[in-house]
């Protein structure tokens, strides 16, 4: 059946894969025995004797064999032969059938360029949100001005409240970046695209925290990742970077990515455990010593 092909489940006319194998077996054993008929032929009917002698005497010469008297062997020995090599090669490209995994390419047409293998990108991605997940404002969220969901109740008519999600109209689109003379790909709402044609790109890009530099930049190219969580996210690392952001104003937008300059602060991978938060916020009061004196310790001995 279909199903059956189509799985590679064994079937009796057998698997596909050998049913291919075995069709291209016999393909070779008949391109052997017509090149097998044509050497014969040509050497027995067709050439004259004396050509035929001339090149059993030139494989005579070549092998180094006996005597003249085995020119005739050797003239059939050619014809025997030729074929032979020829299911020899075809053996031999067989055991070298490629692997199932391998991808065999084309043969190009005379005067065509050879294919050439892609190479690898050097970084792969595999995040569910990408570069504006780590910048966070991961989602519907606006690059530029924060804005994301929200959630709210309407009344019926009756008085029954229904909850519901208001949501900006936030749309990739493409700006105009005058100070560098290129156009920047946002993901950004409606408010954020009329503020920016009363204020500009920069100032937005400024109270954002958005590296323009850094996002123009692909990401694999050393610079494209922004040291910083964006001012406008809400994440908890975004909160704890707002208190660095006052050390990267400065240099936000000033002709080269942050991360040229700055390195960046160092996140520490897991979190403490609750009890040693606590201490650090509570430490401890040292117990009070005891006081002894020499007095006492002799009054005690006597």
């Amino acid at each position: 059946s279909r199903a059956t092909w189509a799985t590679g489940a064994t079937s009796r006319r057998g698997r596909p894969e050998q049913v291919a194998e075995m069709a291209r077996a016999a393909r070779g054993i008949a391109a052997v025995a017509a090149l097998g008929a044509f050497l014969f032929l040509g050497t027995s009917f067709i050439a004259p004797n004396g050509c035929r002698r001339a090149v059993d005497t030139e494989i005579h010469r070549a092998t180094g064999a006996g005597g003249p008297q085995d020119q005739s062997f050797m003239g059939s020995a050619s014809t025997v032969a030729l074929p032979l090599l020829g299911l020899a090669a075809l053996c031999s490209t067989r055991s070298r059938r490629p692997a199932a995994s391998t991808t065999v390419m084309p043969m190009p047409l005379a005067g065509a360029a050879l294919p050439v293998e892609a190479d690898e990108p050097a970084v792969v991605m595999h995040t569910a949100g990408g570069r504006r997940k780590r910048l966070g404002v991961g989602g519907k969220i606006c690059m530029l001005t924060g804005l994301k969901k929200f959630k709210g109740i309407y009344r019926s008519y009756s008085g029954k409240k229904n909850v519901r999600f208001w949501r900006p109209n936030c749309r990739w689109h493409n700006v105009w970046w005058a100070k560098e003379k290129k156009w920047v790909r946002l993901f950004i709402s409606m408010a954020a695209l009329r503020k920016m044609d009363e204020r500009g790109l920069d100032y937005m890009a400024r109270r954002a925290g958005l590296d323009l530099y850094a996002w123009t930049k692909e990401h694999w190219e050393p610079g494209s990742r922004q040291p910083l969580r964006l001012k406008v996210s809400t994440t908890g690392k975004a909160i704890k970077d707002k208190r660095l952001w006052p050390d990267y104003d400065k240099y936000l937008n000033q002709g080269k990515p942050l991360a040229e300059i700055f390195a960046g602060p160092k996140y520490s991978k897991k979190p403490l455990p609750w009890n040693q938060r606590k201490a650090l916020k509570n430490p401890a009061t040292p117990p009070k010593g005891l006081k002894v004196s020499a007095s006492s310790s002799v009054s005690s001995d006597a």
